[in-house]
């Protein structure tokens, strides 16, 4: 049987025994007024481990199918593996920082990350909306930043080919030629929908 500070213990079941009514009374009411506050948390909701919270988060999401299709992948490759186990209530802050800066090096490449963490801190969301925490621990964590992509401009010799490529269509050859003289990137011309390469 294990004691605290209120002079209470536990039989074998795990059942609180109070060695003074008063200790009974004043954890009741400070419950009470947690409650009352909204700070009270279900002591055994914590324990709640995440594989099995955060397949409940899943299996009840409003989501495009796509969208959870990939949320799947997320979950099965990067969230499960690292958190299953744990109580919703046992990641800290550091933990999750960690294990985003981890997934920087290691895992899915940067694009992915956000997405991941984003999912992750959805169920943890969930478990705050529904009293198993307290707080989130995926509060103020940051993440990594998509590298800008390097503007690739035409080279004289591809300049070239595409007017040749042209040269029988004279529209698009004046829409091409102009898009090389005024500079334009590829991608630019690409995203305007008129030449695909």
């Amino acid at each position: 049987m294990a004691g605290n500070r209120l002079g209470d213990s536990e039989d074998e079941a795990g059942q609180r025994n109070f060695s003074h009514e008063e200790n009974g009374r004043a954890l009741g009411e400070g419950q009470e007024l947690a409650i009352a506050a909204g700070a009270w948390r279900d002591p055994k909701g914590g324990k709640t481990t995440i594989s099995d919270w955060g397949r409940k988060v899943l299996d009840a999401m409003v989501v495009e199918p796509g969208t959870l299709y990939n949320y799947e992948g997320y979950w099965r490759r990067d969230i499960e593996p690292r958190w299953g186990a744990w109580g919703v209530a046992d990641p800290t802050h550091l933990e999750v920082q960690q294990w985003v800066n981890d997934m920087v090096r290691n895992g899915p490449g940067v694009p992915t990350v956000p997405k991941v963490y984003f999912l992750f801190a959805q169920i943890m969301r969930a478990a705050l909306r529904e009293c198993l925490i307290l707080y989130t621990p995926c509060e103020g964590i940051q993440l990594p930043k998509s590298p800008q992509s390097a503007h690739r401009y035409f080279t004289q010799p591809e300049a070239g080919a595409l007017l040749h490529e042209f040269a029988a269509k004279p529209v698009v050859r004046a829409m091409v030629d102009l898009s090389l003289y005024r500079s334009l990137q590829r991608t630019a011309v690409r995203r305007s929908g008129r030449i695909a390469y």
